[in-house]
């Protein structure tokens, strides 16, 4: 097996290669990640976590007490939430704005309230805790009826500073971020070395193909149905791609034109949509999709359950529609041109000339096939339909040389939007 030709393919070396040429960029990337991270952790600093426990009603009592407690637990948890209780325990610490650094929760079932506060200090943390639970306990006892021990609040375990902050400290925070932007910054190489192997733009193929490129199409005009584009939405940017197409391949001045799929783009596709477009100015056009005549599978983007636009010509059952000769042949007679060769090819072609102006193929089989070169070769003029960030360079380099091999008459290429299969 021949190895691929330089620059064809993704491979490692290649992407290693790539990285060290924009080392400067990733180098850039991962550092600008690192200074963000150090900003963001430097003005949110690590801090100190403490926990007051409160139990609602007494440590014993009758069950009807007890079943009283639970429903007020959760009733003293959100009070403690409240602006009148936050005021009350900034007033205590002497602090403003401690509602971000106060969480109370409430379990009914145990009947218990916790109160943890968050501080950079361990110490400042413990008695903004402790303060909170203070002050949820006078508000109980300000609040209950005498008497009534159900609704007695009681700290049960007071908050005591902690040995470790919570969260990353800021270098090893600036080291991770570093490190995701550089992953980040690499992954982002590797997507712009991918899509160079392959067909990314207009300019991209007539480079690699050396002829014009004389449509880009979007995927709205790849949808078949029963009717052209031209014809069923004349108004639609679609219409308006295929009738560039068609004023182009016009100027051409060629009577038969061959589309060829490379590397499965939809060439039937386009073929049968510049047939709209040719036939609405009013040629007379053969449409020949000797992909539906062969058998073979639509195209990707295709409407299983649309009749094919184009078919084979024969006229002993011809109709005609929109301007367009519509004949189907038997694959028996599309067999017997194919046997015959170019010259086979030639007679079919000027049976088909005979009552049209322009004839449309679109060849089994692509440019990677026989009888795909076989009736390019006889074609007046060969357009190549590839796909946009799907079909491969090398694989439109290939057609390029079969079809100069056959003595094809290469006149441009379309582009076309990738199709939704894998």
């Amino acid at each position: 097996m021949d190895a691929p030709a330089s620059g064809d393919g993704f491979t490692m070396s290649r992407f290693a290669a790539a990285a060290w040429r924009r080392a400067w960029v990733l180098v850039l990337v991962a550092g600008a990640a690192a200074l963000a991270a150090y900003l963001v952790a430097r003005d949110h600093p690590r801090v100190h976590e403490a926990k007051a426990v409160l139990l609602v009603g007494p440590l014993k009592a009758g069950i009807n007490t007890l079943r009283a407690s639970g429903p007020l637990a959760e009733t003293y948890a959100e009070l403690a939430r409240s602006r009148p209780l936050l005021a009350e325990t900034g007033r205590r610490m002497r602090q403003r704005g401690l509602r971000e650094d106060i969480e109370v929760s409430a379990n009914q079932t145990t009947r218990l309230v916790t109160v943890q506060a968050r501080d950079p200090d361990p110490v400042r943390a413990a008695r903004i805790a402790n303060a909170h639970a203070a002050s949820l306990v006078a508000f109980a006892t300000r609040r209950a009826a005498a008497g009534i021990p159900s609704g007695r609040v009681q700290v049960v375990d007071p908050a005591v500073p902690g040995r470790q902050a919570v969260g990353l400290d800021a270098t090893t925070l600036t080291i991770l971020a570093g490190l995701l932007g550089l992953v980040v910054a690499l992954g982002g190489v590797a997507l712009r070395e991918s899509s160079r192997s392959t067909i990314r733009d207009g300019g991209d193929l007539e480079a690699v193909a050396g002829v014009p490129c004389l449509a880009s199409v979007g995927r709205a005009a790849l949808l078949r149905r029963r009717t052209p584009v031209v014809e069923r939405n004349p108004a639609s940017r679609a219409a308006d791609e295929y009738r560039l197409l068609a004023a182009k391949v016009d100027a051409l001045g060629a009577r038969s034109v061959a589309v060829v799929s490379v590397d499965g783009a939809p060439g039937g596709v386009v073929a049968a949509n510049l047939v709209g477009a040719l036939s609405a100015s009013g040629r007379r056009v053969a449409a020949v999709d000797l992909d539906d005549v062969a058998g073979g599978e639509r195209d990707a983007g295709d409407d299983p359950s649309a009749p094919s636009t184009g078919v084979a010509g024969d006229a002993s059952g011809g109709r005609q529609s929109a301007g367009v000769a519509l004949r189907r042949a038997s694959p028996s007679t599309v067999e017997e041109a194919v046997r015959g060769g170019a010259e086979g090819a030639r007679a079919f072609l000027r049976q088909l000339l005979a009552e049209s102006d322009v004839v449309v193929l679109h060849p089994a089989g692509g440019a990677d096939s026989s009888n795909g070169l076989v009736w390019a070769r006889v074609a007046e003029a060969t357009l190549l339909a590839v796909q946009r960030q799907r079909t491969p360079r090398r694989e439109v380099a290939s057609a390029v040389q079969s079809l100069r091999l056959v003595r094809a008459r290469l006149a441009g290429a379309v582009l076309t939007a990738p199709s939704r299969r894998g």
